[in-house]
């Protein structure tokens, strides 16, 4: 009965400490900033993981090439090693926000140690930078309650995204990750890409024809910092039931093999133009 108490005791724990930041925070999007207006013609660019000498250079390139800007989520421990990647990323407009000291995953952190990553961090890039820093996203986007209390102990405005490249995935290739994200781009979009790490092999290449593809469709890419000014903020308790059916929405769609006729911009219902048993009846 002991065994059986405290096992339970141990799960409720876990439910509590991970479970419910990965719906409410993590899915929902609860206190996060992870779209603009959907009426807009910005989106919002973001790279996690770097800087990367290799890599980082390249994604700046290809972002001055196309005049856009950009926001980099910079592990503290790697900006310290590659300084001039920093002050480069600032030179040329874009902004800077707080990754982590060094990327490991949230779930498999002692709760003292997540808490305090995010204000360590932050304390770091703000001494390289010489600047105030507002947005914190954690490695994978992944929280526990510690890891959203030390962003918030830290004032870091916790930031999402909307559409994910999945330059990380296995196999993916520079092409993948250009037709996925420029067949899910919207209005407002936070798009998450990485200079660092594996995603890093794939993003540099796909950047330069997908920056094209998105001046094509009438996007121009922003800080997050500007986004915000075009009216972005963070998701409130007030939105959770719309993203909730909005999360019915695409298991509905994915259940019954549709394709949304006015596409996810229009908002979230559970009536679709076009539903496959809506089929008309035939006179005579």
């Amino acid at each position: 009965m002991k065994r059986r108490w405290a096992f339970a005791g141990l799960l409720a724990g876990l439910v509590g400490y991970i479970g419910l930041p990965y719906v409410l925070i993590q899915r929902l999007g609860l206190g996060t900033l992870r779209q603009g207006k959907l009426s807009e013609a910005a989106v919002a660019l973001t790279f996690d993981d770097g800087p990367d000498p290799q890599y980082t250079p390249a994604v700046l390139d290809a972002l001055r090439e196309a005049d856009m800007q950009a926001t980099f989520f910079l592990l503290a421990d790697a900006a310290r090693q590659h300084p001039e990647l920093v002050h480069r990323i600032q030179a040329e407009g874009h902004e800077i926000g707080v990754h982590a000291l060094r990327h490991r995953h949230a779930w498999g952190r002692w709760p003292w140690d997540a808490y305090r990553d995010s204000r360590q961090a932050q304390r770091h890039l703000q001494e390289l930078t010489g600047e105030r820093l507002r947005w914190g996203r954690p490695p994978h986007g992944a929280y526990t309650l510690a890891t959203w209390a030390g962003l918030r102990r830290a004032g870091l405005t916790p930031v999402h995204w909307s559409v994910e490249g999945g330059d990380w995935r296995r196999g993916a290739t520079p092409q993948d990750v250009q037709a996925h994200v420029l067949s899910a781009v919207h209005g407002g979009a936070v798009i998450v890409l990485h200079d660092g790490g594996p995603g890093a092999q794939i993003t540099p290449v796909a950047l330069p024809s997908l920056l094209l593809g998105l001046r094509k469709r009438g996007y121009r890419s922003v800080t997050l910092g500007e986004l915000e000014q075009l009216g972005a903020a963070p998701v409130t308790r007030a939105q959770l039931p719309a993203r909730l059916m909005a999360g019915l929405d695409r298991w509905l769609d994915a259940q019954l093999k549709i394709r949304p006729a006015l596409g996810r911009e229009g908002g979230c219902s559970v009536f679709r133009p076009g539903l496959p048993f809506a089929r008309p009846t035939l006179a005579g």
